[in-house]
């Protein structure tokens, strides 16, 4: 089964700049964000690193939380595309949903600053959002990863819609369980307690597949 991502959802009209220069910016907020912690950093670093002046960064993008808001676009979409890509080479839906759980886990893994990037506005200063259009854009980038689970728990037989145990549910369950070990993996709560995070996902997507009278063991 071929899972799609539309990659024009989310996308805002962006201010009149090369994009050369909008990537060394990008790449340079990346690096102090980073090295401080988030947008506890101020526009003044992010210049020195990039190698301009504030208001050459103030061209390009409206502040510093529109900076944030464009790494996390960006890692978001390159999420969805290597959750859908991960399950859509599967024909079992058993195997796909296997797969793309994996998919998030790995990206994840390899990006340890995206996973933190996700999470830093319910982390710091009580930080609630980007506001309302750029949340709802994120969101729904996000969403189409979780569709992909969504779709893989429909082909196993769960129901559609909302409510409990619905294939909405599961996926929501499934990506919070994910987001729970990749905090171990970060933490470092995964050596301490002697513990595989990869056999623990393992083991979730099993006993998803058998709760849901799949039986079969991804390899």
């Amino acid at each position: 089964m071929l899972f799609t991502v539309p990659m024009a959802l989310a996308e805002k009209q962006r201010p009149k700049t090369s994009e050369a220069r909008r990537r060394r910016i990008l790449e340079a907020a990346r690096t102090v964000f980073q090295a401080k912690g988030g947008l506890g950093a101020g526009m003044r670093p992010i210049a020195a690193e990039a190698g301009c002046t504030t208001g050459a960064i103030y061209a390009a993008f409206s502040s510093k939380e529109d900076i944030y808001a464009a790494l996390l676009e960006e890692s978001l979409r390159e999420l969805a595309l290597m959750v859908a890509g991960a399950a859509g080479r599967e024909a079992a839906p058993d195997k796909a949903l296997h797969a793309a759980i994996m998919a998030f886990f790995e990206y994840y893994q390899s990006h340890i600053f995206e996973y933190s990037l996700g999470l830093y506005l319910f982390e710091k200063d009580g930080r609630k959002g980007l506001g309302t259009e750029r949340d709802a854009a994120l969101n729904a980038l996000l969403a189409q990863s979780l569709n992909v689970l969504t779709v893989c728990f429909e082909r196993l037989g769960a129901r559609s819609g909302n409510g409990p145990r619905s294939s909405a549910a599961l996926a929501n369950a499934l990506f919070a369980t994910l987001i729970g070990v990749m905090a171990m993996v970060v933490s470092g709560r995964d050596r301490s307690l002697q513990v595989n995070a990869r056999d623990m996902l393992e083991t979730t997507v099993d006993i998803y597949l058998a709760s849901l009278g799949n039986n079969t063991v991804t390899e």
